[in-house]
C-alpha cells in the first residue's frame, strides 16, 4: 500500500470522527444511540491511531 493511500484513510477516519462527534453533541439521541455512536467513534479512533503509526 502506498503512503498516500494511508494518508487518505487517516484522513478520512478523522473526518468521520469529526462528523459523528458533532452529531452526538448536536442531537437528542436516547443513551443507547449516544452508545453506539461513542462505540463507533472509539473504533474509529483506535483505527485512525494505527494508520498514523504506521506512517511514522
Amino acid at each position: 500500500m502506498q503512503v498516500q493511500d494511508l494518508m487518505d484513510c487517516y484522513c478520512k477516519a478523522r473526518e468521520v470522527i469529526n462528523f459523528y462527534c458533532r452529531y452526538l453533541e448536536d442531537s437528542e439521541l436516547t443513551d443507547d444511540e449516544k452508545e453506539t455512536l461513542l462505540d463507533f467513534i472509539t473504533s474509529t479512533v483506535t483505527f485512525s491511531n494505527k494508520i498514523r503509526r504506521a506512517l511514522e
